[in-house]
C-alpha cells in the first residue's frame, strides 16, 4: 500500500504525480497514459528508489512532457510567491526598523 511519508513535509508539487511507500522506499508514479487515442487508459506505476524529487522531476520530464510543464508552471507559480511573501515581509522590516 502506496501511502505518504512520514517526516519532512512533502512541498513539492512533484507529489502530485508520486506515491510514496515508506516501507520500500519507492515512489510510484501515478500520471495516467494512453498509448493511443483509442485505447484504455492506465497508470504508469514506474517504481523509482527513495523520495529525491529531482528524480522524480526527471522522470515526468522524459515520459511524461505534458505532465512535467505542467510542473515547471506549478514550480515557478510557487517560487514567485515565495519571492513575493519575502519582499513583502523585507518591507515590513524595514518600517519597523525606521519607526525606532
Amino acid at each position: 500500500m502506496f501511502k505518504r511519508m512520514s517526516g519532512r513535509k512533502t512541498e513539492s508539487p512533484v507529489w502530485s504525480y508520486f506515491a510514496y511507500d515508506a516501507s520500500t522506499d519507492k515512489s510510484r508514479c501515478s500520471v495516467a497514459t494512453n498509448n493511443d487515442d483509442d485505447g484504455p487508459t492506465h497508470t504508469c506505476g514506474v517504481l523509482l528508489n527513495g523520495k529525491n524529487v529531482t528524480n522524480l522531476r526527471n522522470h515526468l520530464r522524459y515520459k511524461h512532457k505534458r505532465e512535467h510543464d505542467e510542473l515547471m508552471t506549478l514550480e515557478r507559480k510557487r517560487t514567485e510567491q515565495k519571492e513575493e511573501r519575502t519582499w513583502r515581509q523585507s518591507q515590513l522590516n524595514v518600517k519597523v526598523c525606521s519607526t525606532y
